[in-house]
């Protein structure tokens, strides 16, 4: 008899803050899309103290910027920083692995995907997606991908189609 295959492997996600912003600024758009993945269970998305900080002092800053005034409206804030704590897993901060001193505030989010050897970072800062290239990055993380919410639903429906396993890690 031949034994049952193991069952797919979700994604692991780190979302960037910058995805969490887009989303609860545009419910249409693809960080939204992105945070829906994670909703429907299609993904596992992680975050550390250090990144749900930043989820919420970057939310709550911005509020204040007459440009982002619909984050004052209601309980725009409270209701996505709860929706986050409801779908992402919290892990502790990670230690520094490596120093990146291009963006220092990109180093916390960085050194969690080594820890956690996380299989997409998602965001849309050029620091972070320029980390593909970095070859530093690339001997200590050879499995993440750094990509912004369009290319990452492209990915997950690619990861879908080709069923990886829990095996494959």
């Amino acid at each position: 008899m031949i034994p049952p295959s193991p069952p797919p492997r979700k994604p692991l996600v780190i979302f960037d803050t910058g995805i969490i912003l887009q989303a609860t600024l545009t419910p249409r758009g693809a960080s939204e899309r992105a945070l829906q993945l994670l909703e429907s269970g299609m993904v596992i998305a992680v975050m550390n103290n250090y990144l749900r900080a930043e989820y919420e002092d970057v939310l709550r800053r911005l509020a204040s910027l007459e440009k982002y005034a619909q984050l004052r409206r209601g309980t725009i804030i409270v209701d996505q920083l709860a929706r986050v704590d409801a779908l992402v897993e919290r892990v502790p901060n990670a230690p520094e692995r490596i120093v990146y001193p291009r963006d220092p505030k990109d180093a916390p989010t960085v050194n969690l995907a080594i820890e956690v050897a996380a299989d997409f970072i998602v965001t849309r800062d050029a620091d972070l997606l320029d980390l593909n290239n970095n070859p530093t990055f690339q001997k200590v993380c050879p499995k993440t991908r750094i990509v912004d919410p369009v290319d990452f639903l492209e990915a997950v429906e690619e990861w879908e189609a080709g069923g990886a396993t829990s095996e494959e890690t």
